[in-house]
């Protein structure tokens, strides 16, 4: 049956078999085309040795990420299939950040939580929790110290001083502003009661601006 399909456009295969994955019950779906010899068309040379299930995953991306996960034991094949289907450049780039990522250890400690913050962007982080605890992974207190980082200081567009600021003490242009705003960051990241203009500013003019900063 499955050999017919080399005869239909990927476009409207993709299409179809996202359908599947995105209904109600996945799994059902995944089942059918396994029996079929479709899943085998859709994935060569996959190991389809592993269990697993679908229905935990709450959309496509994370659905899509499982599957391949399941499906092939490294980064290349999974980005072959990515590739080689037409998949939309969001849903390719949500997925692999999953494989990438999805073995990264979340350590519960409120500095920890926010380089997580500084590291992934908000968004790919809660998908990164949603992937993880789908595949078992319990994060209950570790999304329970998440929220007490609300409103903290992650990132250098949020820090209380800007390249101007610092320019305006005496640093000079170029690549050494953005070494001592990474700095800054890493100062607020540890304690976010730092991220105050008078405070960052007093913290730059003490740094020895011969050496490296972060030294």
């Amino acid at each position: 049956m499955h050999l017919d399909l080399q005869y239909i456009s990927k476009e409207r295969i993709t299409e179809e078999f996202i359908r599947i994955i995105s209904g109600e019950t996945p799994d059902k779906g995944i089942s059918l085309l396994e029996k079929s010899g479709i899943l085998e068309f859709l994935f060569p040379d996959s190991l389809q040795e592993k269990s697993f299930s679908l229905d935990p995953f709450k959309n496509l991306p994370l659905r899509l990420a499982a599957l391949l996960d399941a499906l092939y034991p490294d980064l290349h094949s999974q980005k072959n299939h990515l590739y080689s289907y037409p998949y939309s450049n969001k849903t390719r780039t949500e997925v692999l950040f999953l494989l990438h990522h999805r073995n990264d250890s979340l350590c519960e400690n409120l500095y920890a939580i926010r380089k997580d913050r500084c590291k992934y962007g908000d968004d790919s982080l809660n998908t990164l929790i949603e992937y993880k605890e789908a595949l078992g992974e319990d994060l209950f207190l570790y999304k329970n110290n998440l929220k007490k980082t609300s409103g903290d200081c992650c990132s250098k567009r949020d820090l209380a001083i800007k390249g101007g600021d610092l320019i305006r003490i005496g640093i000079p242009k170029g690549p050494s502003i953005g070494t001592y705003l990474d700095y800054l960051l890493e100062e607020v990241l540890k304690d976010p009661r730092k991220n105050k203009k008078d405070i960052l500013l007093n913290i730059a003019e003490n740094i020895n601006l011969s050496s490296n900063p972060s030294e």
